[in-house]
């Protein structure tokens, strides 16, 4: 018996041990199973594709992986996805509707599943937005008073005055008023509110009552009750900030000093060798340079603003510039006005017709990025906002630092520069040839894409899972542009790409240490990674230990707290560990070469397994039907997420690039699979809140995060037995 048949032999026992003692010790596992294929898929469609999927398998190894086998296999994944597709529903318009209110005070009192707490936090933020608050000099010192903390008051706003006391008459008049009462506080918002530059407290009994300036002394003088319509405080409040003016004006506007940042930054670098891709770049890494240059001031004590911001921005940009302006000569001016224009043309049309979709957790996001332009400082919200990451928190809040509320503007524009990567990267990689089968690929994965619900609600809904998504696609096509072709400054763009992942959620540094411990296995003479890795590592440590600083055992235990960060350092350390073995000629080291991308998935199964059978039993078992759900045309949604498509799509394209024999091809399986198998893992942690139906369960949402990634890789990846032409480094 020769060695490759042993080997399979002994994985097989080892697999089927495995099973008996999993099923064993998770009596729930096979209903579980049974639920998630009879019930959970649509199971014909399901069996369907598991025997197409055999069927490739068996011509690719029986006829050869030639062009003519490739052709016929990905003509038959297409066509079997356009199956699945059209056995799901494709209307979702309802959710691109465009919209007339926009700002984050009325989008609360839409939405139903925001609790009173969190929506008493945004009211405040809105009642006290650009307003002084006279309190007396005694309530100005007392020590447990909590008006910094719990009403989202900066401290040079609350100027000390004399004490105010008020008359059983005068309260009288004043609770006439349409009010909001949150004991042991009442907010007044009348007529007087909306154009008073000062709100004063004045204290009866346990109550502090909240009013403006004008209706105080109004009322102190004898005035009478009101007898108006009772009007709805949030309707009121949503009116001044809906009419604010310049609204559109300023989200365009801000969109263009995001694009001008990454600009400064990408064009230097890419814009002679790659023009297109260096434009679209634009606005993702001006994004990402205005949320690290942001973390970085706060960290080092340094107040957050516009006139702070923008004088250290400019002048940064201004040394790159002259830095870079040989490379500047050479960009080719007339396709980057082409470009601008219909940039600008998106910018104002997605400005105005006002597509958002918002749910509890992106309305806390865009309070975050309010109080953090009030106050300057992460210390007010980062035990908060440090679960959901630091991404949104810092970009909504140049919208409110330009009073034009949450930037609604820069999800679309994302996705759409999302996109455009997507296209021009595969373009730059294909040597500007033609690739037929990447082509056609590219093109039927951008179909399904389009059509996937998951991904087009991520194009406009106010969470991060869509932005996240094209940094994953910049960090993995630039680590496999730097592999194959000439890519100046790719330690710079790779890792902010990655810091903007693993500081969106705290599950982000461990996919971002998954993808750069993988991509070790692909190494070469061109591709080193080890300057992104420390740089990357040195993020995840920093940030970590911040967050102990700041937050300590203050911290949410579902989401972050300081043991987790000590085990992110500790992945970090590891990730610097991997990647200083992997660079050793030992005979260990390369036999786990040779075989990394089968190693780095079944470790991570592996790992699953263990973690299921030892101590998360039940919620393996709750939530592996939930998780199988988001493959698939579940009827049973709340709302179906038609993703079998995509999903049938990407399995059925794995044997054809599998079949090329290539390094990458090899890569982009893993990384795909590892990351699905990775979502699954990190829930497993997740105890008191198991996967549930519906678009907002995160890991459904996260999963949008590898899908425009899976689509560029797996194109690329088909194309390889092609001829290309390589693009030589001219440096």
């Amino acid at each position: 018996m020769n060695k490759k048949n042993l080997l399979k032999m002994i994985i097989f026992f080892l697999g089927c041990v495995g099973l008996a003692v999993t099923v064993k010790h998770m009596p729930l596992l096979m209903r579980a199973v049974y639920d998630a294929i009879f019930n959970e898929f649509d199971h014909i469609p399901l069996f369907f594709v598991l025997g197409v999927f055999f069927f490739e398998i068996v011509i690719l190894k029986k006829w050869g992986n030639d062009k003519k086998n490739r052709l016929i296999c990905l003509g038959i994944a297409a066509a079997t996805a356009a199956l699945v597709l059209f056995k799901g529903s494709t209307s979702f318009v309802d959710k691109l509707a465009p919209g007339a209110d926009t700002t984050i005070i009325t989008l609360v009192a839409k939405n139903n599943t925001i609790d009173e707490i969190n929506i008493q936090k945004i009211f405040n933020e809105y009642y006290f937005e650009g307003k002084k608050l006279v309190v007396s000099e005694q309530e100005r010192e007392t020590a447990d008073f909590k008006l910094i903390s719990e009403l989202a008051v900066p401290a040079d706003q609350i100027i000390a005055g004399e004490e105010t006391v008020l008359s059983e008459e005068a309260v009288r008049l004043l609770m006439s008023y349409p009010c909001r009462e949150y004991d042991p506080y009442c907010f007044v918002v009348d007529e007087s509110w909306k154009t008073t530059d000062t709100i004063r407290m004045a204290v009866w009994g346990e109550w502090h009552i909240f009013c403006s300036e004008e209706l105080l002394e109004s009322v102190q003088a004898g005035g009478t009750p009101y007898d108006g319509e009772d009007w709805n405080t949030f309707e009121s409040m949503g009116e001044s900030a809906e009419s604010g003016p310049y609204r559109e004006l300023k989200q365009i506007l801000v969109m263009l000093l995001l694009f001008v940042v990454g600009g400064a930054i990408s064009l230097p670098l890419f814009g002679e060798r790659y023009p297109w891709l260096s434009f679209f770049l634009s606005l993702p890494v001006g994004a990402a340079i205005w949320c690290a240059c942001g973390t970085v001031f706060m960290i080092v004590g340094i107040p957050y603003s516009l006139f702070t911001m923008l004088p250290v921005l400019a002048l940064g940009m201004g040394v790159w510039l002259y830095l870079r302006r040989k490379e500047l000569k050479a960009i080719d001016w007339q396709a980057f006005f082409n470009f601008i224009l219909p940039a600008v043309f998106a910018a104002v049309l997605f400005a105005y017709l006002k597509i958002c979709n918002t749910s509890a957790d992106s309305l806390m996001k865009c309070a975050y990025g309010c109080r953090l332009a009030r106050f300057g400082s992460l210390n007010e919200i980062l035990g908060e906002a440090a679960p959901y990451g630091i991404l949104e928190p810092m970009i909504m809040s140049i919208g409110y630092l330009v009073k034009c509320d949450a930037l609604y503007v820069f999800y679309p524009l994302m996705a759409v520069c999302g996109v455009g990567i997507l296209c021009t990267g595969l373009h730059y990689m294909n040597g500007k040839r033609d690739n037929a089968l990447s082509a056609f690929v590219l093109g039927a994965g951008l179909l399904f894409l389009f059509t996937n619900f998951d991904y087009v609600m991520s194009m406009n809904v106010m969470l991060a899972h869509g932005p996240i998504a094209v940094y994953t696609l910049i960090l993995i096509m630039f680590i496999v542009m730097k592999r194959e072709i000439a890519v100046p400054g790719f330690e710079v763009i790779a890792s902010l790409a990655a810091a903007m992942v693993l500081m969106t959620r705290v599950e982000g540094a461990i996919y971002v240490l998954f993808f750069l411990a993988l991509s070790i296995g692909i190494e070469n003479e061109s591709l080193k990674m080890y300057k992104v890795n420390t740089a990357v590592a040195g993020v995840i440590a920093v940030w970590n230990v911040f967050q102990m600083i700041v937050i300590g055992s203050g911290s949410n235990p579902m989401f972050w707290t300081p043991d987790r960060g000590a085990l992110l350092i500790a992945g970090a350390v590891f990730l610097l560990a991997l990647t200083w073995l992997m660079g050793r000629r030992w005979k260990l080291v390369e036999f786990v070469r040779t075989h990394y991308f089968l190693i780095a998935p079944g470790m991570i199964c592996l790992c699953i397994v263990v973690l299921a059978v030892s101590v998360a039993r039940e919620i393996a078992s709750i939530n592996l039907p939930y998780f199988l759900s988001h493959f698939s045309n579940n009827e049973r949604m709340n709302d179906r997420i038609n993703a079998g498509g995509l999903w049938a799509f990407l399995l059925l394209l794995s044997p054809i690039v599998v079949s090329t024999k290539k390094r990458l091809a090899q890569y982009s399986v893993a990384l795909t699979v590892g990351f699905i198998l990775l979502i699954y893992f990190v829930c497993l942690f997740r105890a008191d809140v198991p996967l549930h139906y519906g678009y907002f369960d995160s890991g459904r949402r996260t999963l949008v995060q590898i899908m425009p990634t899976a689509v560029w890789l797996l194109a690329y990846s088909v194309g390889l037995g092609e001829e290309r032409v390589q693009v030589k480094d001219e440096r």
